[in-house]
């Protein structure tokens, strides 16, 4: 697995989540699209959200992967999204929740 990272600077996980993470993140995409304008669900207070980030499958690959500690920078999106849309998948700046990097 670390070659093909190495080499292809990706790697595709064929059936790594199971049915009730995939069905975890539909509701979360759901709920996300449907707050859009309204801005009444805020992704990363949602449990189900952490039980996805935390998932330690991840970590096991992220493990794998990186030999030293690395970090979450508190953004996720769990959103099907097209280039050039208004929504953002980079973070250069200031957390606007916690106030640091």
């Amino acid at each position: 697995m670390h070659q093909d990272l190495k080499k292809n600077k990706y790697k595709i996980f064929r059936n790594f989540l199971d049915k009730e993470e995939i069905r975890n993140t539909k509701e979360i995409e759901r709920k996300k699209i449907n707050s859009l304008e309204s801005k009444n669900y805020v992704e990363w207070d949602d449990p189900k959200l952490w039980e996805l980030i935390c998932n330690n499958k991840i970590k096991q690959v992220l493990n794998n992967v990186f030999k030293e500690d690395y970090y979450y920078m508190h953004d996720s999106t769990v959103i099907n999204n097209e280039l050039g849309n208004e929504l953002t998948w980079h973070r250069d700046n200031t957390c606007r929740r916690m106030g640091y990097f």
